[in-house]
């Protein structure tokens, strides 16, 4: 009778064995496969709280099922068709809140509806996701120019000089002003500090991120004010090219002087003027010819002579020839 017995345990058991055997061969698992979560707020609430994660959240999830299941399962991730999406509430109590932590715990039936025949098994380390919720407010805020060289000079005009910035209660409650971006400030030496017309607004204060309307502001210099200079005694120069193959000199040594008047900014001493007959845009041949003087004036100064004076001036060969001819022009 014991015997038996354990004949038919011994024969109930093996059947397990290779029932389980069986079983196991039509089962397929995808381990531990990461799956995106999106957490949200209440519609009604988008605008008065934001949720802060520090980084984009995932949980490890692995399925379970025959192959046949197993291989569409894997056409839905690549197809990224596996998100999981969960909301929260804003208790009460918390709406006038600064910010708080909260904590999520990801459960099998927040995922996705999967194929009948799909188990799933969740890593319990990777469910339980932690955030903060952050009250969210706008203020009107002056912004402060950043310049690459540091500080700005103070007479420079911004537009719009304040904007609406909408960031988190805590650090726009306590802000006095907002950031520019730095801005690139051409700054070549002997010339005025030159500001690009419009620069971004800082999108983070204190490392928190907010967020500026408008997004720009722009960069004007008051008008200076100005002043004629009349300069006297102004040397003439010659610009001539490498193969001019003459030597220019002025018919008239009085015309190697000219008297200038310029309109610029009031500065202690007059601007330095550059006078000069244009010996480069012409094909010459030696002889007597008439040229204008051309007056160049520093950055911002303005000529105020109405007509440009012309001189005559005799070109002559370096070889020393008598000259027979006036130029020919292009």
């Amino acid at each position: 009778m014991v015997d038996r017995f354990i004949s038919a345990m011994l024969a109930l058991g093996l059947a397990s064995m290779i029932w389980l055997q069986t079983r196991n061969r039509d089962i397929d698992t995808l381990a531990r496969v990461s799956i995106p979560l999106e957490i949200s707020i209440p519609k009604e609430r988008e605008g008065d709280f934001i949720i802060n994660l520090r980084s984009k959240p995932h949980v490890e999830v692995s399925f379970h099922g025959s192959p046949r299941l197993m291989r569409e399962v894997e056409l839905r991730l690549k197809r990224d068709d596996f998100r999981i999406k969960m909301g929260i509430s804003i208790p009460p109590e918390r709406l006038l809140e600064n910010s708080w932590e909260e904590q999520l715990t990801v459960e099998a039936d927040s995922l996705p509806v999967l194929p009948l025949g799909v188990s799933v098994t969740l890593d319990e380390r990777s469910n339980r996701i932690s955030f903060l919720v952050t009250r969210i407010v706008e203020r009107e805020l002056p912004v402060r120019l950043v310049t690459d060289l540091g500080t700005a000079p103070p007479d420079l005009v911004l537009d719009p000089p304040s904007v609406t910035v909408r960031g988190p209660k805590e650090v726009l409650q306590n802000a006095i002003f907002i950031p520019t971006q730095a801005a690139p400030v051409d700054s070549r030496p002997g010339s005025p500090l030159r500001f690009p017309s419009r620069v971004p607004i800082a999108q983070e204060i204190d490392g928190k991120q907010v967020v500026s309307t408008p997004p720009f502001v722009g960069i004007r210099q008051p008008a200076r004010p100005q002043k004629t200079y009349e300069i006297t005694d102004v040397s003439v120069a010659f610009l001539c090219s490498p193969n001019l193959g003459l030597k220019p000199r002025f018919i008239n040594d009085r015309d190697a002087k000219v008297s200038v008047r310029v309109r610029g900014p009031i500065q202690d001493q007059p601007p330095v003027v550059y006078a000069f007959v244009d010996l480069t845009k012409a094909r010459f041949l030696s002889g007597l010819t008439t040229e204008p003087i051309l007056i160049l004036p520093p950055p911002e100064f303005q000529l105020v002579q109405e007509e440009v004076k012309k001189v005559g001036i005799e070109l002559i060969s370096e070889t020393g020839t008598k000259p027979l001819s006036t130029p020919i022009k292009p």
